[in-house]
């Protein structure tokens, strides 16, 4: 936490096709939370590599948007 308390994280979405390292390999986004249905979460344990930078890593599945046009 800041001086005055407040959480200094910060939030960045990753996009289905930035990589994620755990150490041992490299796998996008798309691939590691393909298995999830709308409305799912999952929290990767422990950091891993993203961006050049080690980060803490959750995903939410949104629903899927249907183009009607």
């Amino acid at each position: 936490m800041s001086r005055s308390g407040k959480s200094s994280l910060k939030q960045d979405n990753i996009a289905q096709g930035d990589r994620i390292n755990d150490g041992r390999k490299q796998l996008r986004a798309s691939i590691i939370f393909a298995h999830l249905q709308p409305g799912q979460t999952q929290v990767l344990s422990g950091k891993k590599l993203v961006w050049g930078r080690l980060v803490y890593v959750s995903a939410l599945r949104l629903d899927d948007v249907v183009n009607t046009s």
